[in-house]
C-alpha cells in the first residue's frame, strides 16, 4: 500500500489494523498524518516495511511495533515522536533499516540493537539520545551506514 506524497490529512486510524494480514508494505511518507501510531498495528503480522517519514505523528514509538517480527525497514524520520526507544525493539531481528531521526526521542539507545545481524542503516540524529554506542557501532562496521549523532 503506497500513498506517499499525497497530502493525506488526519490521524492514522485504528482500522489500519483490520487490513489483511497479508499486507507487507505501508508507505505513507510525506503526508500530513497526525496523532499516534494506532494500537492493533501488531495485527499486520506480515508487515515488512513501514514508512511514516515526514508526517506529524506524536506520542511514543508504540510498544506494539516490536511484535512485527517480519519488519525489515522502519522509517519514522521527521515526526514528533517522544519518549524513549524501548529495548523490546530488539525483537525485530530482521530489521535492516531503522530511521528514527528528527523526532523528540530521549534516553538511552537500547543495547538490544547491538545483537542485530541484518541492521545496515540506522539513523538517530537530531534527538536527545545518550548512552553508549560501542556495541552497536561494532555490528554496523563493514559497509553499514549509520548516523548516531544525538543533539540536546
Amino acid at each position: 500500500m503506497a500513498f506517499s506524497h499525497n497530502f493525506l490529512k488526519g490521524p492514522l486510524v485504528s482500522t489500519i489494523a483490520n487490513f489483511t494480514t497479508q499486507l507487507s508494505w505501508i508507505d505513507l511518507e510525506i503526508n500530513q498524518i497526525h496523532g499516534t501510531i494506532p494500537s492493533g498495528i501488531e495485527n499486520l503480522v506480515n508487515l515488512k516495511y513501514l514508512d511514516l517519514v515526514m508526517n506529524h505523528l506524536t506520542d511514543s514509538l508504540t510498544p506494539n511495533i516490536d511484535k512485527l517480527h517480519k519488519m525489515q525497514a522502519l522509517g519514522m524520520l521527521g515526526n514528533k515522536l517522544s519518549g524513549g526507544i524501548r529495548s523490546s525493539i530488539g525483537n525485530l531481528t530482521l530489521l535492516f533499516n531503522l530511521d528514527l531521526s528528527e523526532n523528540n526521542l530521549v534516553g538511552d539507545v537500547p543495547s538490544s540493537l547491538a545483537v542485530y545481524q541484518n541492521l545496515k542503516y540506522v539513523t538517530f540524529s537530531n534527538n536527545s539520545l545518550n548512552g553508549s554506542f560501542p556495541n552497536l557501532l561494532r555490528n554496523l562496521m563493514g559497509g553499514a551506514m549509520s548516523s548516531l549523532r544525538a543533539h540536546s
